[in-house]
C-alpha cells in the first residue's frame, strides 16, 4: 500500500468514526445536549479493532483541542481489552465539542481526494448492507469480510449493517481490482447456502433479492463451479462483450497477420505469381478429370489415369514450392480448404474407398475440390497472376488433356443415347403387342353422334423435368401417393407433384388410370412386393408388371435398369420367393378412402385387385 493510500484510507476511517458519532439516533442524546453514542463490542472485537478506534479518538480529541469521554476501564477498573464478556463503549461529547467534530468533519471531507462514482448505487448498498447485518454475529461478520479480501484497517466500528455499509461503499468507489473483487465476494459470498447455516432456499431467496438491487447497476450474481462460490459480478452489454472479444481476438491473431504479411510478400515474387497462375488451371483440369472419372468409376482409362497421376505430381510440386501445406493452417491461412485426394490411382480408387468407408462418387468429392479451387481462385487475384502460362510444355499437355476429355464426352453421351433409345423401342414394342380377342357375340350397331367418332390423339409422351445427377439409382427415388391419382416424387433432395395422366399411365380409352396404375398403386399398399399363391396368378400379371417397368423407364429416361428387381433374386441371403418387389420406395395414401370398401363403387377395382395379391 504506498503513501497516498494510506492517507486516503486514514481520512476515510476518520470521517466515518466521526459521521457515527455525529449521526447518533436521537433517544441516545441525553437531557443536557450531551450525545451518548453507544456501542456494543465483543471480547473478540475489542482485541481486533478496539485499539485503532481509541488511537482515532484521540486523534479528534487532539483536533478539536479538548477531551472526550472515553472509558478505557469498566466499573470495576478492569481494563475493557482483557475481558472476555460484552461490554457498552460509551462515548460522551459535549454540544461545544460537536460542533468543533461537525467543523472538522468538514474539513476532513474537503480533503479526501474525489473518489470514482461508485460501481453500485449507494442506496442498492444499504439495502445490501442492512440484509447482511441481519445473517450472523458482529464477530462473524468482520471473520467474513476479512475473508474475502477486506484490509482490517477499513473494518470500523459500528452497527453490523453501518459497519459493512462503510466497508462496501469504500470498495465501491475503488480503483483497485483487489478492492473491486473484494466487493464481489462480499455480496456473492452472503448468499452462499453456509452463510445461512446451510439453508439453501434462504440464500436462494436473498440471492434473487440481491440480484433485483444489482440490476440497476447492470449487476448480478454468479456461481462459480470451480470453487463453489457465489460472486456479485457486472454484467458486460453486448457492445461490450464485442470490444473485450475484439481485443482478445486482436491479440490472439498478432502474430499470425505477421505471418500472413511474410507470407504476402514471398508469394507476389514474380516466379511465385507465375506458379500460382499454373496451379490454378492444373488444378482446374484436374476437376475435370476427377469428375470424368467418378461418372462411371468401375471402368476407368489407362489414359484417364494418367492425366490423373501427371497432373496430381505437378500440383503437389507447386504447392511444396509455394510453402503451402495441407497441414499447418492459422486463423489467417490461405490454404484452409486444401485437401488431399483419398487416392492415388484410379485403378485402386475403388478399394482405397472401400478400405476407408468412404463413398467413391463426385458428390462427395466435389465439395472438397471446389472448396480448394476457391482459395487457389483467392489467392490468384490477390497476388494479381496472370492468365498466360510460361512454360509451353505444361501448357500444351493441359491443352491435350482437355482434348480426351471432350473426346470421351462425346463418346459416353452418344452411348447414353443410344440406350434411352432403345428403351423407348422396348415400350412401344410392348404397348403395340396384338391381344387374341375371341369374338361370342355381335355388339348392337348404332350410329354416333359426330363427335363421338373422333379418335384422341396421343399426347405428347413426358419425362421427369429435372436433369438427374450422375449415378442416381431408382433406390434413391421415393413416390408417395397423395390420393388414387397424384403423387409426390423425391429423388435426390428434389421434390415433383404430377398425376397418372401425366406420367403416361392413362387409359386412353377413358382418361381414367390404366391397369399398371393400379398394380403401382397395390404395391404401395403391399411394401413394394407382391406374392402369389398360386404360378398362375404369377402368369396373369407377369405382362402389367412389364408394362409398368417400361412405362417408368420412359417417364425416367436417365435411368437406364430395369426398376424391378429380377424375379428370382430379392435377396441373395434368403431363399428365392416367387415375387415381384419393386426397386423404388412406394408410400401408399395416408386417407383411408384410398382402400374402396366392398360396399363402395371401386371405378380402379384396387379392392379386387388387393384380394387377388394377398399372400
Amino acid at each position: 500500500m504506498d503513501t497516498g493510500e494510506k492517507v486516503e484510507r486514514s481520512l476515510d476511517r476518520k470521517i466515518k468514526v466521526l459521521r457515527g458519532i455525529l449521526e447518533a439516533p436521537a433517544d441516545e442524546r441525553s437531557d443536557d445536549g450531551k450525545v451518548s453514542h453507544i456501542k456494543s463490542i465483543d471480547t473478540y472485537k475489542i482485541g481486533v479493532l478496539y485499539k485503532p478506534l481509541i488511537a482515532i479518538l484521540h486523534e479528534l480529541q487532539l483536533a478539536i483541542a479538548s477531551d472526550l469521554d472515553i472509558p478505557l476501564f469498566d466499573d470495576d477498573g478492569r481494563d475493557i481489552i482483557g475481558e472476555s464478556e460484552d461490554h457498552l463503549l460509551e462515548v460522551v461529547v459535549e454540544k461545544e465539542d460537536a460542533d468543533r467534530l461537525s467543523a472538522l468533519l468538514k474539513e476532513y471531507e474537503k480533503q479526501l481526494p474525489k473518489r470514482k462514482k461508485p460501481r453500485i448505487r449507494e442506496k442498492a448498498l444499504e439495502l445490501i448492507a442492512k440484509k447482511i447485518g441481519d445473517i450472523d454475529t458482529e464477530y462473524n461478520l468482520i471473520k467474513f469480510l476479512k475473508s474475502c479480501g477486506v484490509d482490517e484497517e477499513l473494518i470500523i466500528p459500528d452497527t453490523k449493517w453501518r459497519m459493512v455499509f462503510n466497508v462496501m461503499t469504500y470498495l465501491a468507489s475503488s480503483d483497485k481490482k483487489s478492492d473491486k473483487d473484494a466487493l464481489g465476494k462480499i455480496i456473492g459470498g452472503a448468499t452462499h447456502p453456509l452463510m445461512h447455516e446451510g439453508d439453501g432456499g434462504s440464500a436462494f431467496i436473498l440471492r434473487k433479492q440481491f440480484d433485483e438491487y444489482l440490476k440497476y447497476d447492470n449487476m448480478g450474481i454468479a456461481y462459480d463451479e470451480k470453487d463453489g462460490s457465489y460472486e456479485a459480478l457486472r454484467n458486460a452489454d453486448d457492445e461490450e462483450v464485442g470490444i473485450q472479444l475484439q481485443m482478445e481476438a486482436d491479440e490472439a491473431l498478432a502474430p499470425y497477420e505477421e505471418y500472413s504479411e511474410k507470407q504476402l510478400l514471398f508469394l507476389s515474387r514474380p516466379e511465385n505469381k507465375e506458379k500460382i497462375s499454373m496451379l490454378r488451371k492444373v488444378y482446374h483440369s484436374l476437376i475435370n478429370v476427377v469428375f470424368a472419372f467418378c461418372e462411371n468409376p468401375t471402368r476407368p482409362t489407362v489414359e484417364l489415369n494418367q492425366d490423373f497421376q501427371s497432373l496430381s505430381r505437378l500440383i503437389n510440386k507447386i504447392k511444396d514450392d509455394l510453402e503451402l501445406s495441407t497441414v499447418d493452417r492459422g486463423p489467417l491461412s490461405r490454404n484452409e480448404h486444401f485437401f488431399i485426394l483419398p487416392f492415388y490411382n484410379l485403378f485402386s480408387a475403388e478399394k482405397v474407398c472401400q478400405e476407408q468407408d468412404e463413398e467413391l462418387s463426385w458428390q462427395r468429392i466435389r465439395p472438397e475440390m471446389y472448396a480448394m479451387y476457391g482459395d487457389i481462385e483467392d489467392l490468384y487475384r490477390e497476388v494479381n497472376g496472370g492468365d498466360v502460362i510460361a512454360e509451353p510444355e505444361i501448357q500444351k499437355k493441359l491443352d491435350e488433356i482437355q482434348l480426351r476429355l471432350s473426346t470421351l464426352r462425346k463418346e459416353r453421351e452418344t452411348a447414353r443415347t443410344a440406350a434411352r433409345r432403345r428403351i423407348r423401342a422396348r415400350t412401344k414394342n410392348s404397348s403395340t403387342v396384338a391381344a387374341k380377342i375371341e369374338i361370342t357375340s355381335l355388339p348392337e350397331v348404332r350410329i354416333k353422334k359426330e363427335e363421338d367418332n373422333t379418335i384422341p390423339k396421343n399426347t405428347k409422351e413426358k419425362s421427369f423435368p429435372f436433369d438427374l445427377p450422375r449415378g442416381t439409382k431408382w433406390e434413391h427415388f421415393t413416390i408417395q401417393f397423395l390420393d388414387k391419382e397424384k403423387v409426390r416424387i423425391t429423388v435426390k433432395g428434389k421434390k415433383y407433384e404430377t398425376n397418372f395422366a401425366d406420367m403416361g399411365f392413362g387409359d386412353q380409352r377413358d382418361g381414367k388410370p390404366n391397369q399398371q396404375w393400379v398394380l403401382l398403386l397395390i404395391l404401395a399398399h403391399k411394401g413394394g412386393e407382391l406374392t402369389w399363391k398360386d404360378s398362375e396368378a404369377k402368369k396373369k400379371y407377369k405382362k402389367t408388371v412389364q408394362l409398368l417397368a417400361n412405362g417408368l423407364s420412359s417417364y425416367f429416361t436417365q435411368i437406364d435398369k430395369d426398376p424391378f428387381w429380377p424375379y428370382e433374386d430379392i435377396d441373395p441371403l434368403e431363399k428365392p420367393r416367387r415375387s415381384y418387389k419393386i426397386k423404388l420406395k412406394l408410400i401408399p395414401p395416408t386417407n383411408t378412402d384410398s382402400i374402396p370398401q366392398p360396399e363402395d363403387k371401386d371405378e380402379l377395382g384396387i379392392h379386387e385387385e388387393l384380394n387377388k395379391f394377398n399372400s
